[in-house]
């Protein structure tokens, strides 16, 4: 065998080559990125649309419908489901595997630039968005006081907790749940309305007028040009009372003699309860591609910081969920499976071959092969998962397998009285086409696989940056589906 010759006439060649894998491989396991599964793109779309004020039917009629018939007219599409709320339209398509999410997501948005004349115009604009497993928050933090009502504690939240999290290192997004603003409330007094013969609506108009800066032209002033701006938005909430909303006989009416305004919490959209007690809840989610234990743990650790800052304003932070632990868990369970595997291979070489040199070659050959497979994982761009390390797992076996068979070749040659080298040269290229057609039967066995349809082959060929391949998973387009629903409600 040509590797057999390099190795055995150029020990020192072969032996930097070795070093050299081992370099790649551990300069590359600081750089693999570490999650649970394959980051899988499934190719489903959610069209969003908000009607305010229709009925269920309504919205039926006039949005999912014309929503669905134009998405059904696009390749390589799976199925179309739809759910119409009360000023709600949620319309999800699930694409075939084989169509990569972006292109998707960019046909559907084709197609609904056509459809917008013939959606209503008090409809909003159609949101479209792409369902990412990634997406899913890595870690959810809940916050509660004793001291601070829900108000106090959402604008305490917003200023130090979310800009804090959201600085932090491979951290796309904190959306804070069960949050409460301040916002301004214009209570009308109806009896007031009625004897000055003023309408809602021009109430409305006025406050939407008045309330909004307006540009105003500009000044030249020999070769510079200055923009000059009107002013008119409201910066506290009784500057609203001095907004003119009528004149009747050439009077001014203000809003003031209409109207009282407040500053009261405004209602809330979604709610956080941990142990019956009303609280805020903060979905941590990380940049795609980021090392999901990396971001986890640097979280924890600001995390730390903040619960030191809270403690005296009676703010609890508590960690209710925490995507990483079973990641952690499971590579931990691969890692000890492969570490087993491999020190009970090498026990079998020195229990059969009862030689202290092939078992010292077979220790070293097992951690130089993983290591230097490391590299070529990075290179590919895949990441280090459960599929990733059962595959080493399985690698490992059929290694020492090959190794075994080799070496006690080898050693017979040697026991015929050869030389090191010679016995090296013989045993090897007489058994190194047997131990060739071995490894290429097994992997002629796992080769199929790729070829099936469906989510399985389509993990063995995912990328960080992409896939290819399969057609049907019903259980990603169910959950994506849940998940949209969720979201959207």
């Amino acid at each position: 065998m040509f590797l057999t010759r390099v190795s055995v006439n150029h020990p020192v060649f072969a032996t930097m080559m070795m070093v050299a894998l081992v370099v790649l491989g551990l300069l590359s396991y600081d750089r693999l990125a570490v999650d649970q599964f394959p980051n899988v793109d499934v190719p489903v779309v959610l069209v969003a649309t908000a009607y305010a004020g229709a009925s269920t039917e309504t919205v039926e009629i006039e949005v999912t419908k014309p929503i669905e018939e134009a998405l059904n007219t696009i390749g390589g599409i799976e199925e179309v489901a739809s759910t119409s709320y009360e000023g709600r339209s949620v319309v999800i398509a699930s694409f075939k595997l084989e169509v990569e999410s972006a292109i998707a997501a960019q046909d559907v948005r084709d197609k609904l630039a056509a459809l917008d004349a013939e959606l209503p115009d008090e409809a909003d604009t159609p949101v479209v968005s792409r369902f990412n497993p990634s997406d899913e928050p890595v870690l959810s933090v809940v916050i509660n006081s004793t001291s601070l009502d829900v108000p106090d504690l959402t604008s305490l939240a917003e200023r130090r907790l979310v800009r804090a999290l959201a600085t932090v290192s491979g951290v796309g997004q904190v959306a804070l749940i069960g949050g409460q603003e301040q916002q301004v409330a214009i209570r009308l007094d109806e009896a007031r309305l009625n004897a000055l013969g003023i309408g809602v609506n021009e109430v409305v108009d006025a406050i939407r007028t008045n309330n909004r800066n307006r540009p105003a032209g500009s000044v030249i002033t020999g070769i510079s040009e200055r923009g000059l701006q009107i002013r008119g938005r409201v910066r506290v909430p009784k500057e609203f009372l001095e907004v003119i909303v009528a004149r009747r006989r050439g009077a001014a009416i203000h809003l003031a003699d209409v109207a009282d305004v407040e500053t009261d919490p405004q209602d809330p959209e979604s709610r956080a309860i941990i142990n019956g007690v009303t609280a805020l809840a903060a979905d941590i989610v990380k940049v795609q591609d980021a090392n999901t234990v990396q971001v986890v743990a640097d979280v924890r650790a600001r995390l730390d910081q903040l619960r030191e800052e809270f403690a005296g304003q009676g703010v609890r932070l508590e960690i209710v969920r925490d995507a990483s632990k079973p990641i952690v868990e499971s590579l931990t369970d691969v890692r000890s499976a492969l570490i087993e595997g491999a020190a009970l291979a090498v026990a079998i070489v020195f229990l059969f071959l009862n030689s202290w040199r092939s078992t010292v070659i077979t220790a070293l050959t097992l951690p130089i092969s993983i290591i230097g497979t490391l590299a070529v994982i990075d290179f590919l761009g895949f990441t280090l998962n459960m599929l990733s390390l059962l595959s080493l797992t399985l690698s490992i076996g059929i290694l020492v397998d090959d190794a075994i068979v080799v070496r006690e070749n080898i050693t017979r040659h040697l026991r015929m009285g050869k030389s090191h080298h010679r016995a090296a040269l013989d045993g090897t290229s007489e058994i190194g086409l047997a131990v060739l057609a071995t490894t290429a039967t097994i992997v002629a066995v796992f080769l199929p696989v790729a070829f099936m349809e469906g989510m399985g082959p389509l993990l063995l060929r995912v990328r960080r940056n992409g896939f290819s391949g399969g057609s049907d998973f019903a259980f990603c387009r169910l959950y994506a589906r849940s998940d949209a629903v969720q979201r959207m409600a």
